[in-house]
């Protein structure tokens, strides 16, 4: 190694039993492709390879989340060239909160902004020109599929039902996204009704080593999600 080689190191530990949730805010320092002059990486899944690296600030952006493996991830900084800076933020969270294996670890939930379709209720009322807005049922994020998880997450319900409202399975009948003001009760009667609604189709590729880590009986994914996904598997036939 060259001499001006300098290399510096974080670990992250959590409590027993739970995970790291990790988000880099910002990166400085000489930026160049392969991280020649220095970079910043971060391993939180497998540490005998090599982890996230971020070479410059564009690479911020797209690594999106990240969630540890284990109790611990590893920060580290090296540089050939000057003084390598980097900012991030992190939180200790249930395992419930985390991705199913198998999915890409450095997703990026790239929440989109758009505008509603609006349509007069009341033509004849011109004066008053009352508007209803009309949600149409689909998923407008990148990668609903992998954020399963936190669709009945409470921290994340709201903004999951109007960011991935198809893979969490809440269109009414018209194809609309239903009302979450609905009592429970409702909701109750709806998947009574809807038991066997997908019983004959098969269950996803994933669903056999899912099961094994809890998918079945995690109470992070509804009824409805577990029909959707692993309807043989889960036996919600």
């Amino acid at each position: 190694m060259a001499p001006r080689h300098a290399q510096c190191w974080w670990h992250i530990r959590a409590p027993s039993g739970k995970r790291i949730q990790i988000r880099v805010k910002s990166v400085s320092g000489a930026c160049s492709d392969g991280c020649f002059y220095g970079g910043t990486e971060i391993k939180a899944r497998d540490f005998l390879r090599v982890g996230a690296r971020i070479c410059c600030r564009s690479d911020v952006r797209p690594l999106g989340i990240l969630y540890s493996n284990t109790e611990l991830a590893i920060i580290s900084v090296f540089s050939q060239y000057k003084k390598q800076h980097f900012s991030i933020e992190y939180k200790i969270v249930d395992p419930l909160n985390v991705p199913p294996n198998g999915f890409d670890e450095y997703d990026n939930i790239n929440w989109k902004v758009i505008k509603e379709n609006k349509i007069e209720v009341n033509k004849e009322v011109e004066k008053n020109k009352t508007e209803k807005v009309i949600k149409v049922c689909r998923d407008i994020a990148t990668r609903c599929f992998s954020l399963l998880n936190l669709c009945e997450n409470r921290l994340y319900k709201r903004i999951m039902r109007s960011q991935c409202a198809k893979s969490c399975a809440v269109c009414s009948s018209s194809g609309e996204v239903s009302d979450a003001n609905k009592n429970e009760k409702e909701d109750k009667e709806k998947k009574e009704n809807n038991t066997k609604e997908n019983c004959g189709k098969k269950d996803h590729d994933g669903c056999q080593a899912w099961a094994k880590n809890g998918f079945c009986n995690s109470s992070s994914y509804s009824a409805i999600v577990k029909r959707q996904i692993c309807p043989i598997i889960c036996k919600m036939c």
